[in-house]
This record gives structure tokens, sequence and C-alpha cells, in this order.
């Protein structure tokens, strides 16, 4: 058996130790929910890509102008990305031979703002293949921006910016289309024009050579003529009902057969709808079971430290 002589001063000293350090026990079991968050913005979401699928797509991260990383995006076009407090963000959502898109993030926040908690941004990107009357159309401006705002203390969407740019793309839109029919309109003269001119090409030429059959042979086959002339205009009756026939029965089979096409189109777009509906519902299971499963861990991680600091409580009151 070991014994300790203590006078006066040496239990003042113990009773200091114990407190300090059931002190620090209690103050590791209330924070320690908060241990894990770091002071970063989580970004999460999704790249969906027209008429194509999310492979080669990217992201592109500029931090205060300049870039700092590209990522490719996961599966499913998905994205995470994580941003510093105090600076200006530009994320550039590129695909080869796609348009690409940047959303604007300022991540300035007062000196009260809570940077420990969970601050998360979601949202997702719809990339649009590029055409050949836009050339290599890329958006030069973000097309949307977020940044903290005081009156709902948190970030938000800058509505008026987005709004200024969704008339912008409109009136570039516009004036493309404009250009396009004009070209049509053009075109389509053209072609009017040299047809019509090929025509009396052709009849002028036609009746130069009736003009001098008929001359040649007036006398001699006048009557064969008249016989012969008779003859091929019933002949070209009759081909002309015949060639409005076959018109009328290939306009109705092209009739059925776009009917037939639309039908298909309209039950694949169904079938794909509802693959998407399923898939989305998937993920959101998921993604409840995982945090489901997260806070359950939690919680048991808190018992454990809980049941071990009492643990240590007890001993050393032992």
């Amino acid at each position: 058996m070991i014994q300790f002589n203590r006078n006066k001063q040496s239990y003042a000293k113990l009773d200091i130790r114990r407190i300090a350090s059931r002190l620090f026990i209690f103050l590791i079991i209330i924070l320690s929910p908060y241990l894990t968050f770091s002071q970063v913005l989580d970004v999460y979401g999704r790249i969906r890509v027209s008429k194509g699928n999310t492979d080669g797509s990217e992201i592109v991260l500029y931090k205060d102008g300049t870039k700092v990383q590209t990522t490719p995006s996961g599966r499913g076009g998905r994205f995470e990305v994580k941003l510093d407090f105090g600076a200006d963000y530009i994320l550039s959502f590129e695909k080869n031979e796609y348009v690409t898109k940047k959303i604007n993030i300022n991540t300035h926040v007062p000196d009260d703002f809570p940077k420990n908690r969970n601050n998360i941004i979601e949202f997702e990107v719809d990339l649009e293949p590029q055409t050949e009357e836009g050339a290599i159309k890329v958006y030069e401006n973000p097309v949307g921006k977020i940044k903290y705002y005081d009156r709902v203390n948190d970030f938000d969407y800058d509505t008026d910016y987005s709004a200024k740019f969704r008339k912008q793309v409109r009136d570039e839109e516009k004036q493309i289309a404009q250009d396009i029919r004009q070209k049509e309109i053009e075109e389509e003269k053209a072609r009017v024009e040299a047809e019509a001119k090929k025509r009396r090409e052709e009849e002028e030429a036609r009746r130069k050579a009736q003009e001098e059959a008929r001359k040649a042979e007036q006398e001699k086959l006048r009557k064969q003529a008249e016989a012969r002339a008779l003859a091929e205009a019933k002949a070209k009756e009759d081909e002309r009902k015949r060639a409005e026939e076959a018109k009328r029965k290939a306009e109705e089979e092209a009739r059925k057969r776009a009917e037939e096409e639309a039908r298909k189109k309209e039950e694949e777009r169904k079938r794909e709808e509802e693959l998407r509906q399923q898939e989305a519902e998937k993920i959101r299971l998921a993604e409840e079971a995982r945090r489901k499963a997260e806070e359950e861990a939690r919680k048991a991680e808190e018992e454990r430290i809980r049941k071990e600091a009492e643990a240590r409580t007890l001993a050393e009151a032992k």
C-alpha cells in the first residue's frame, strides 16, 4: 500500500485539478456535435446534359479571378465543391461542344456569421449543345449570382441579376432567330427564281421543238399527228390521274408513319420520365437512410463519450 501525506495546500491543489478536469470533460460533451463542421461553404449539385450524357463534363473553379482547380463531375453529373469564406468564386460548368455556363458565388459574410454550422448551397445546371447558328456560344457573364444577404442572414440568389440576364439571353436568341428566318427567306426566294427560270427555258425549248416538228410534218403526218395528239392527250390524262392517286396514297402513308412515330416517341418519353422519377425516389430514400445512419452514429458516439466521462468521473472520485 502506498500512502500519501497531504497538507491543506496539497488538498487545495487536488480540488482545483478535479474541477478543471470535470469542466474540460463537460465542454467536450457539449461541443462535440459542432466540432465536425469546418469553416467552409459546401456547394452540392448536379449537371444535367440535354441530348447527351454527363461523360466529359467538368467543373472549373476560379477564386478571386485565378483558376484553382478542375474537377470532373461524378456519377450522374453530381458534384461537390468546398469554398472558403471571404472570397469571390466562379464555378464554370463545361463540356466539349456544349454551351459553357458559369455561377458566381461571393462568400464574403459579416464577422458574426456562424461559419461553424453546416452551410450548404445546392443547385442544378443544365448544359445545352452548341448550335450551328450560335457558333461556339459561350456565356461570358455568369448565368446566376449567389451571395450573402442581411435580410435572410444566409446565402441567396441575386434575383435582379438573374432577371436581367434572362432578358439578355431572350433578346440574343430572338435576334438569332430573326437572322435565321431572313436567311431562309432569301434562300427560298433564290430557289423559286431559279426553278422559274429553268421552267421558262425548258418551256421555250419544248415549244420551239414542237413548232419545228409541226412545220416539218404538217402535210405528211397531219392526220397521224391528230390521232397521235388525241392518244397522247388521253395518255397524259390517265397518267395525271395515276400520279394524283399515287400522290394521295403516298401522303396518306406518310401521315400514318408520322402518327406512328409520334406515338412511339410519346411512349418513350413517358417511359424515360417514369425511370427518372424512380431514380429520383431511390436517391431520396438513399439520402434519408444515410442521414438517419449518420444521426444514429452521432448519438451513439455521444452516448459512448458520456459513459466514458461518467466512468472517468467515478474513477477519479474513488
